[in-house]
């Protein structure tokens, strides 16, 4: 039987004894001590119950009740860990990047030169290749700084998202790869391998110490800026979400409006409409952009003047038919016409050429097409506006030249019934003819005569002097001329004659001394034409006359009139003559012509009331039994006389039906 001493020596006892030390560790509190304590746990309590009552509401309003406004605003807050992050790491490249500024010295101390082969080694085995030869990569980077810090300075002023632009701009900054483990790595074995390595025996506790020591100055820095690449150019929308954020909590946003789009069925009419608006508009706009061009607006003047120009707009461009339409001596629409070359007849006709002009022999363009039985460019003619009622020098229209033979072959009986079925087709149609093409000034060849004042020439050659000459030539355009006070040009030189017969336009001296004072002037010769020109003391108003008759290829003056020269050997004006008398459809004549081969009561076609055998003379001969002739067949005149008889342009057309052809033979 055990006794009470031996049960409290049991190992049963043993709670009991700590309960006891428990009891006196209570009992031994002091009052004070034990009020404290109740306080504390009093509080304890408090905070106890109020973080059950907020977890209970909670859980009530989110499981059970709508969010009010305060709590959806809570809750929007999405993504809040990554926005976080981007900004927080974008700082922090930043940071480093200053680090790296400040230690640029180590940065660039770090170079093959210094480091062994080893070493260089070590570099390229762990994947930095960079790291064996840093400096240039070293030098952009901090010329990067230099730049970014440059753009820094120039928005800190700014507000917040405009700020944003530096971290743009920093994403463009490569820096040196390499992560921590990489360069520890790297760290380790270069003391190893120098402690190992022979070649440095000597040397190898300096140069321990001293690749050691830069080297853990680097490995400190974070260099790898380009790892923040997408962040960096991300910081941008990350600011403005919170932004956005933050002006939705405080009430600075503005309120969203919702626009509801309703789907409305379209009909396929509808939308063909709409396509073909669209078609036009488009095409409108191009044609409008092509006319702001320097060839648009031309185009478009001459659509303008084809449709709605007066005829004194046609005339002012066809005073220079003489000079546009002329190529290498001949016109290009005739020539075109009679070489059969169709492509330069549609150059001539587009281009605006006078297209009623008459060849030398007396027959327009259309004539000598329907006579060669040329069915296409008959129609081509008609359609550019040739004039269907022209006679020529036999008082035949074109179509009564259709050359009908009773022992035509088929095919050219074929091409003559297509170009009667061409007149009857457009019988009753008129065609607009084309507007001529501008004569640009850049084209003028201007001559000055002697007479005008030699300084006043040189200074409008020094002005002008693409378009001005000293010399007679085939192309010149222009003659200038000195006048009296009644603007009366007055010569007797047969070379100045001449010009006004081949229809150059003949100018004032006036002209000049305005186009130096005002360039713009060059392109107004209209305003300063010469008039009326004095020969021999008898002013004639034919000058005008003669240019426009040249520039439209009027029938030619002399065309049917036989020519003989009667001169002595030697004579001074005998090539100009000649050149005069074939540029104007007369005939010369090697020798002196017999009546019997030409017809009695013949005569030129402009000049019924003349012999047809012009006998020019030097007044060296006895010519009157040939003045005298009964049958009124020759026509005598010296220099002087011809000079006149062309200056009068005295015009007597033959209007017979059918006039006599002046040789035999010819009818």
């Amino acid at each position: 039987m055990k006794t009470v001493s031996d049960c409290f020596r049991g190992p049963k006892f043993n709670g009991v004894k700590a309960s006891l030390n428990v009891m006196n560790s209570i009992l031994s509190i002091s009052p004070a001590a034990a009020v404290i304590s109740t306080s504390y746990k009093n509080e304890l309590k408090k905070v106890k119950d109020g973080l059950a009552a907020i977890y209970k509401t909670a859980s009530t309003s989110y499981s059970t009740k709508p969010s009010d406004e305060t709590t959806k605003l809570l809750l929007a807050f999405n993504n809040s860990k990554t926005l976080a992050e981007n900004i927080g790491k974008s700082t922090g490249m930043l940071e480093n990047l200053e680090a790296a500024y400040q230690n640029r010295k180590n940065l660039l101390d770090w170079s093959p030169e210094i480091m062994p082969e080893e070493i260089l080694r070590i570099c390229e085995n762990e994947g930095l290749s960079e790291w064996k030869n840093p400096r240039r990569l070293v030098n952009e980077m901090i010329a990067d700084y230099e730049r970014l810090n440059k753009v820094a300075k120039s928005i800190r002023n700014d507000g917040l998202i405009e700020m944003t632009k530096i971290f743009e701009e920093a994403a463009g900054i490569r820096g040196l790869p390499g992560s921590e483990g990489q360069k520890s790595r790297i760290s380790s074995k270069i003391v190893e391998n120098i402690r190992a390595s022979k070649t440095y025996k000597n040397q190898k506790h300096t140069i321990i110490k001293n690749i050691s020591e830069l080297f853990i100055k680097i490995e400190a820095l974070d260099l790898d800026f380009a790892k923040n690449q997408g962040r960096l150019k991300n910081a941008k929308v990350t600011v403005t979400s919170l932004m956005n954020y933050f002006d939705e909590i405080f009430g600075n946003s503005k309120q969203k409006t919702v626009t509801i789009e309703k789907q409305v069925n379209l009909s396929w009419i509808v939308i063909l409409g709409l396509s073909i608006g669209i078609f036009f508009s488009i095409l409108i706009g191009l044609i409008a952009i092509y006319g702001l061009t320097k060839s648009g607006r031309a185009k478009y003047r001459n659509i303008y003047m084809y449709y709605f120009g007066k005829p004194e707009d046609f005339e002012k461009r066809w005073r220079y038919s003489n000079f546009m339409d002329t190529i290498n001596g001949k016109n290009a629409l005739l020539d075109a016409v009679r070489e059969e070359n169709k492509p330069n007849l549609l150059k001539a006709l587009k281009n605006g050429a006078y297209i009623d002009a008459y060849n030398k022999f007396g027959n327009t363009a259309l004539h000598v097409a329907t006579k060669l039985g040329h069915p296409e460019f008959v129609e081509l003619l008609i359609k550019y506006g040739a004039d269907r009622s022209l006679l020529n020098y036999k008082n035949l229209r074109p179509m009564q030249l259709i050359p009908y033979d009773k022992n035509d072959l088929p095919e050219h009986k074929a091409k003559c019934d297509q170009i009667k079925k061409i007149y009857k087709k457009y019988e009753n149609k008129a065609f607009r003819c084309s507007f001529p093409q501008v004569f640009p000034s850049s084209s003028f060849h201007i001559y000055m005569d002697d007479s005008t004042d030699v300084k006043l020439c040189n200074s409008f050659i020094d002005k002008f002097p693409g378009i001005t000459t000293d010399e007679i030539t085939s192309n010149i355009t222009h003659c200038v001329v000195k006048v009296d006070s009644n603007g009366v040009f007055e010569t007797d030189r047969l070379d100045l004659l001449q010009k006004v017969f081949h229809g150059e336009i003949i100018v004032k001296e006036q002209w000049m001394t305005d186009c130096l004072n005002d360039e713009k002037l060059i392109e107004q010769d209209y305003k300063y034409l010469v008039e009326e020109i004095k020969f021999n003391g008898v002013v004639y108003k034919s000058v005008l006359q003669w240019t426009e008759a040249m520039a439209k290829g009027t029938m030619p003056y002399l065309v049917g009139a036989c020519v003989v020269f009667v001169f002595k050997a030697g004579y001074p004006n005998l090539a100009i003559l000649t050149e005069i008398i074939k540029a104007h459809g007369g005939y010369v004549l090697s020798q002196f012509p017999q009546k019997e081969h030409f017809n009695v009561n013949s005569h030129p076609y402009l000049h019924s009331h003349l012999g047809p055998l012009f006998v020019l003379h030097d007044g060296s001969t006895d010519l009157t039994v040939y003045k005298n002739d009964a049958d009124r067949m020759y026509t005598v005149f010296d220099e002087q006389e011809f000079v006149e008889f062309m200056l009068k342009r005295d015009i007597h057309r033959d209007n017979t039906e059918k006039p006599i052809a002046v040789m035999i033979g010819d009818e």
